[in-house]
């Protein structure tokens, strides 16, 4: 007989040729049996394992007791997965940087606005102070038509005036508007006299004149005799 070492460490006993005996046929087909159980129970978990899918996006490594260690895409299961959280962090605070720039920016415009207002309150002062500044103008144009009105008047005032002295001594006379001369053609008569008294009574009035318009020349009669002028001065 031959010994056959079964799995635990016990021997079975065989023929010389090759024929097994009782015992060792029962012997072999419990661990036939065992072997078929074990193969479906292996099949059962494979069919538990993840699907290939996920084989290939995870990452699969042996850990120390030998059976194969799944994890998610993304992750690793030595912890360098944990990396990832510093680079949220850092996102984090861009999005908080780019709202406080983002803030700034607005108030920066709401600056500019007001700025805005400003410049057109500026412009509108200005069209008022050049609206001011017509005014003064139109004011100066009055006041030079009203200059221009007043010597209007005092150029009528003097015509007026004088043609009143050309009529007061029209009878007396030839009368020429030269100033306020008046020429007498006469001889010393008595109608030379009566021609002087109206001279002297008319001299107040040319005083008056000349006062008025500034004419401060002694007022004159001149009085022909034969050729000869005389003149007649205001005392």
């Amino acid at each position: 007989m031959t010994r056959v070492n079964q799995p635990g460490g016990r021997g079975l006993a065989a023929d010389k040729d090759g024929s097994l005996t009782g015992e060792l046929r029962e012997a072999v087909g419990s661990d036939r049996g065992r072997r078929r159980k074990g193969s479906h129970t292996s099949s059962s978990l494979r069919r538990e394992e993840p699907p290939n899918n996920a084989l290939r996006s995870g990452r699969s490594d042996r850990g120390a007791g030998g059976r194969a260690q799944y994890t998610a895409p993304g992750k690793r299961g030595d912890g360098s997965h944990l990396a990832t959280q510093p680079h949220t962090m850092t996102d984090t605070a861009q999005d908080a940087t780019m709202e406080r720039i983002l803030q700034e920016i607005t108030a920066v415009g709401h600056r500019h606005e007001g700025m805005d207002s400003a410049i057109t309150s500026l412009t509108a002062e200005t069209k008022s102070t050049r609206l001011d500044i017509a005014g003064f103008q139109s004011r100066v144009t009055g006041l030079e038509q009203r200059v221009s009105t007043m010597e209007d008047h005092i150029n009528t005032a003097q015509d007026r005036d004088q043609e009143l002295l050309y009529l007061q001594t029209r009878a007396h006379g030839p009368f020429r508007r030269e100033g306020y001369e008046v020429l007498i053609r006469a001889d010393f008569s008595k109608e030379t006299n009566d021609r002087r008294k109206a001279f002297l009574a008319l001299r107040p009035r040319l005083r008056q004149l000349g006062m008025k318009y500034g004419l401060f020349e002694r007022a004159r009669i001149w009085i022909t005799d034969n050729g000869v002028s005389k003149d007649f001065y205001e005392p």
